[in-house]
């Protein structure tokens, strides 16, 4: 058999003969250089099922540190989400009690009766109280829903 042929290749190119025969002997072509080699079939690794099953308990592993790093952000950023909440919290109750043993004075000097001003201002609280309750829970549940769903939107893109 001839050899192939030395035909001029373009920069970053590389000549392959094949099996298959022209006037030179060989077929050859110019491909890419891609790096790529092919291995010759002797050469060639052949995985077997205890390779296979080392691979599969990797992938398990690097899944649940994954999950286990997910989590930990995710328990994270609540706690700190609901320790800036609780202070914010505390600090607006201590606004709302003074402001509160405020209008109690002022409504009992308005009726000359501190023990009514009490009971005026327990009284206006009541009715506050119960609407803050049913419009916060809804509130904070849609919220939390909606941090929940970006994460996992942010997830599933990066």
């Amino acid at each position: 058999m001839a050899e192939p042929g030395n035909y001029p290749v373009q920069p970053g190119f590389r000549q392959i003969p094949f099996a298959g025969f022209s006037k030179t002997g060989y077929l050859s072509m110019a491909f890419p250089d891609t790096g790529l080699h092919i291995m010759p079939e002797d050469q060639q690794q052949e995985f077997t099922f205890d390779d296979l099953l080392k691979k599969v308990l990797e992938h398990i592993e690097t899944r649940w540190e994954y999950f286990s790093l997910t989590a930990t952000e995710k328990i994270s950023v609540a706690a700190s989400m609901f320790a800036g909440l609780m202070i914010l919290c505390l600090f607006a109750l201590i606004v709302i009690f003074f402001f509160s043993i405020g209008l109690l004075l002022w409504i009992g000097d308005l009726i000359d009766n501190r023990a009514g001003g009490f009971a005026i201002a327990g009284l206006i609280f009541i009715p506050l109280g119960i609407g803050a309750f049913y419009w916060i829970r809804p509130f904070v549940r849609e919220k939390v829903i909606q941090s929940i769903l970006e994460d996992d939107d942010t997830e599933n893109q990066g």
